[in-house]
């Protein structure tokens, strides 16, 4: 049966008497603790409504720890109730209030209000009101002070609010019937739904079904405030997209050609922009892979430096079999070079080579000299250092002559 206690509705959780026969023995410790818990549970109430409250203090995390406050109160509140005595307030613990989701955390900032109930004889928040319909904050200091208690905050503000940095300027993403979307207090927001096919659609396509996790770029136009933001995979700092069917058109920021490098990426994909994007791998052997594969192609394509650094680099194949050992440039440019000049200093020698005539003096061999002169032409000139870089070295390419130490 409930009942009215200081106009806030409250009940027992059960009403059953507990029976005592006066006539027989006195009960053994068995049958009193029987006794006294059916007398706690029996006793115990709830709120049958909820009341609004303003949040004055949060406990964060360890950095709110203290003597009088443990690690299972990370999370939980306290309340300013206002002119309404909610009768089951939780005076042990101090008073502090638990989230009723334990599994999602979402924890208010002072000033914000809250929904409060109680369950047994433990009080629980809700998420806070949406006093101000923004994602931000929705702050209303001292609403809840009476004149009695005169409860505003004397504190320093920042102290106050845990530091917590609050926007004028608040907009949440851009819902599309149907859609269902989480926006972050910083210009965040993650967006499960449908979305335009391409820009020149009027109306998002149930075959587009998305996901899309942004985080803008704080709004400065304070006629933007609380107007919904469209996702803007260019303009936002960091995306990630996963779309069904849509064409999307991206800048990116190498051009090598439309083949490898294409203004729009259409159909089923998944699509990460951002000043940089980095995935490491921990652990050794099986644990520490990264794996890309293609049905297709793989590009990497890079503006500036593309480094490829590993104990063993193999390209083409993974069997040893079937691979053989990068030439190092710069080597077989020297050694070419001292061979070609070996060549030339033979050549020269060559070119006034003679031979025993048929009286015993030397004569000329003109075949020899002429083949000599040309080879001393083609090595001297060939096979100067600077022409032998231009026509081996890539401009672009370089391997080790050894794998990194210390990786």
């Amino acid at each position: 049966m409930s009942d009215s206690h200081e106009t806030v509705l409250i009940d027992k959780l059960h009403n059953s008497q507990i029976s005592i026969d006066p006539t027989s023995d006195l009960p053994d410790e068995r049958r009193v603790r029987e006794i006294v818990d059916a007398i706690v549970h029996n006793n115990k109430i709830v709120t049958v409504q909820s009341i609004i409250a303003e949040v004055v203090d949060v406990v964060m995390d360890e950095n709110d720890l203290n003597e009088d406050v443990s690690p299972l109160l990370i999370g939980c509140i306290k309340v300013n109730t206002g002119s309404v005595p909610f009768p089951i307030l939780p005076k042990d613990e101090s008073g502090w209030v638990f989230p009723l989701e334990s599994q999602v955390k979402s924890y208010p900032v002072p000033g914000e209000l809250v929904a409060i109930i109680n369950y047994g004889s433990q009080t629980y928040y809700f998420q806070p009101l949406n006093i101000k319909n923004s994602v931000n904050n929705n702050i209303m200091l001292g609403s809840m002070a009476t004149q009695q208690d005169g409860k505003g905050t004397t504190k320093n503000i920042n102290e106050y609010l845990k530091n917590f940095q609050r926007q004028v300027v608040s907009r949440p993403v851009k819902n599309f019937p149907g859609d269902w979307a989480v926006n972050g207090r910083n210009d965040q927001s993650i967006r499960i739904g449908t979305d335009l096919v391409s820009d020149t659609d009027n109306i998002p396509s149930a075959n587009n079904a998305v996901i899309k996790m942004s985080i803008s770029s704080p709004e400065e136009n304070s006629r933007n405030a609380l107007l919904p933001r469209k996702e803007n995979i260019n303009l936002d700092p960091a995306s990630l997209w996963m779309t069904r069917n849509e064409t999307v058109k991206i800048n990116i920021v190498p051009s090598a050609g439309e083949t490898v490098t294409p203004p729009e990426l259409k159909g089923s994909q998944i699509i990460g922009n951002s000043e940089r994007i980095t995935f490491n791998t921990k652990g050794e052997g099986d644990k520490g892979q990264i794996n890309l594969f293609a049905s297709n192609t793989a590009n990497i394509i890079s503006k500036h430096n593309t480094n490829l650094v590993g104990k063993n680099v193999k390209i083409g194949d993974v069997e040893d079999n079937n691979l053989q050992p990068a030439v190092l440039g710069d080597n077989l440019v020297t050694l070419l070079d001292q061979l070609y000049k070996q060549l030339t200093s033979f050549a020269n020698q060559l070119t006034s080579a003679t031979g025993v005539g048929n009286i015993g003096g030397p004569v000329p061999l003109p075949a020899v000299m002429g083949a000599a002169g040309g080879l001393a032409g083609y090595t001297g000139t060939a096979g100067q250092k600077q022409q032998l870089e231009n026509l081996l070295l890539s401009k672009n390419v370089k391997v080790s002559k050894r794998p990194k130490s210390g990786l």
